[in-house]
């Protein structure tokens, strides 16, 4: 069920829906719990953020 629970905070994180919305939607009081314990970044992810850098700082 943990597993779960951090596999949609993911999913719901790396589409775009807001933190606020992940962490009441996983019931936290605090929204520091979605972003630190519930939500991982996946490796996909890291390299776009990686790339979208590169871009910037080659422009």
């Amino acid at each position: 069920m943990h597993t779960l629970r951090h596999s949609a905070a993911t999913a719901w994180l790396e589409a775009g829906v807001n933190i606020n919305a992940v962490s009441t939607l996983l019931g936290h009081a605090d929204i520091r719990i979605a972003a630190d314990v519930d939500g991982h970044v996946s490796d996909a992810v890291a390299r776009a953020a990686m790339a979208t850098l590169s871009g910037i700082l080659h422009a």
